[in-house]
């Protein structure tokens, strides 16, 4: 199974790393770090997502994947356009053309420093 958002900060990585070191995984699990765009320090963004790399060949919890994206989806008018949305369905997010986490120079650094 993946996860495909993990939200590390909440101190979800640390209860699949409990349930892992208490032999309660069934399944394997593979972990998607999400990459929080408001965090502006990239590079300690960067050493903090290395440092909970975890890729062990047949481990059940694998931290190996990273989730980062652009913008949102059109059906709740986060998806970036370049009209404006014609409603904006009561969303109220302050952009009436969808939002961008993370500007082409920012996710290109991002996607480069591996």
């Amino acid at each position: 199974m993946v996860n495909a958002r993990l939200y590390w900060k909440r101190g979800y990585l640390d209860a699949w790393k409990r349930a892992d070191n208490n032999l309660q995984l069934t399944a394997r699990a593979n972990m998607a770090l999400w990459v929080y765009p408001e965090d502006l320090n990239d590079d300690e963004k960067i050493a903090k997502l290395k440092s909970m790399y975890s890729n062990v060949d047949n481990a059940f919890l694998k931290v190996n994947q990273i989730k980062m994206y652009n913008d949102g989806i059109p059906t709740n008018t986060t998806a970036a356009m370049l009209e404006p949305y014609l409603d904006d369905y009561g969303m109220n997010i302050g952009s009436t053309t969808g939002l961008n986490y993370f500007d082409q120079t920012r996710m290109t650094y991002l996607l480069a420093s591996h």
